[in-house]
């Protein structure tokens, strides 16, 4: 009898939290971003009397229950540190801890992916750089610093930089950065760099590209915006506290006027409204845009510079305002190589810099 009661209690106490669960799966309204998975979420899908009877309604109707489901971030924390903690994972989807740092494993490195991007490098050289100097950097992910130490695979990156130097045309001179950071210089949730960190960058690029830089963190303002997340917390579900991302602030980023080249839209330097968007790290130049032009306002120079970048070089362009008059940036990533010549004028006398991270030189396919 006693047995009895047990079973009728835990089945009502099931029921009890499903039915919950359930009235608040309906009550709750349905989000349209996840902020921790920077991501849209799904939306439930169109039903009509034809749809009903297709596979991919109800496909949808999963896709819209599990992103809809309500605690879902607080489940998926819970089933991170289950894993962690209790089954002792080394990962939770690919990211892992260490040093109070969060990081995405880079493995292996593909020789292919590293070919391309140089062949795509080359190709830009022949078609549009004639006469240049042109300059081309790596910046090392967060595993360079990390991966060793924790026990933890990670790319060969002498061999990702040997494999670059060996395919990409001679003219171009390589600078190495690699040494130029340190793990101090990331974001502990994020992939990116800090731009408050990236006084030993500037000066190396200064060096190798032969300006006379007087650049120094003590002569800009530094402002903060609290509560940053980076791409890793989403990813890995684990309850990390929130950090500062900053920007620096002088009469060069102060005056300058952002153009993008495809909408001829006026944009700031630093687009703080961005900081709420899915992307927080959108507050430099207003994160990704295939083409845009910086005018500086207080250069000491009236030299130009092209960049060939990802997401990295949106925090350091602002830096070189100082000793560029324009800065032009390209992200081949959104727009084809075989157009950016009616954006820009390759005519003249210009620095240029390929600035790609090795997240993307050993990712295939990645530049159009």
């Amino acid at each position: 009898m006693q047995d009895r009661v047990k079973d009728i209690a835990l089945t009502v106490v099931f029921a009890l939290i499903i039915g919950v669960i359930a009235i608040a799966n309906v009550i709750v309204p349905d989000s349209e971003i996840s902020e921790a998975e920077r991501r849209k979420l799904a939306s439930f899908p169109q039903l009509s009397l034809e749809s009903a009877f297709t596979s991919d309604f109800y496909i949808s109707v999963d896709e819209y229950a599990a992103d809809q489901f309500v605690l879902r971030d607080s489940f998926r924390a819970l089933k991170a540190l289950t894993q962690l903690c209790a089954f002792q994972r080394l990962d939770n989807n690919d990211v892992y801890v260490q040093n109070g740092h969060l990081a995405k494993l880079e493995y292996p490195l593909n020789e292919h992916a590293v070919i391309q991007v140089a062949n795509a490098i080359n190709r830009v050289l022949s078609d549009y750089l004639d006469g240049m100097n042109v300059y081309y950097s790596i910046v090392p992910d967060k595993n360079y610093y990390l991966a060793a130490q924790s026990g933890r695979p990670s790319l060969d990156y002498d061999a990702l930089a040997r494999i670059a130097r060996e395919n990409i045309s001679p003219d171009i001179t390589y600078i190495d950065l690699f040494d130029s950071l340190d793990i101090t210089c990331y974001f502990n949730t994020d992939s990116h760099w800090r731009i408050e960190r990236l006084e030993s960058v500037v000066g190396k690029l200064a060096a190798g590209m032969g300006f006379e830089s007087d650049f120094r963190m003590e002569d800009y303002d530094l402002h903060s915006i609290t509560g940053f997340r980076g791409v890793y917390y989403g990813q890995a579900a684990l309850p990390f506290p929130g950090e500062e991302l900053c920007y620096l602030v002088d009469d060069s980023t102060r005056n300058a006027i952002v153009t993008d080249l495809e909408s001829g839209k006026q944009l700031p330097v630093y687009t703080l409204d961005e900081f709420d968007n899915v992307d927080p790290y959108d507050v430099y130049l207003s994160g990704a845009s295939p083409l845009l032009s910086i005018k500086s306002g207080d250069s000491a120079t009236q030299k130009r510079l092209i960049v060939f970048r990802d997401s990295f070089g949106s925090s350091l362009a602002p830096l070189l305002l100082g000793e560029y008059e324009r800065i032009d940036l390209v992200d081949l990533r959104y727009v084809s190589a075989d157009v950016i010549g009616e954006y820009l004028d390759f005519d003249g006398d210009a620095d240029v810099l390929f600035l790609y991270s090795a997240t993307l030189y050993n990712s295939s396919g990645i530049l159009r």
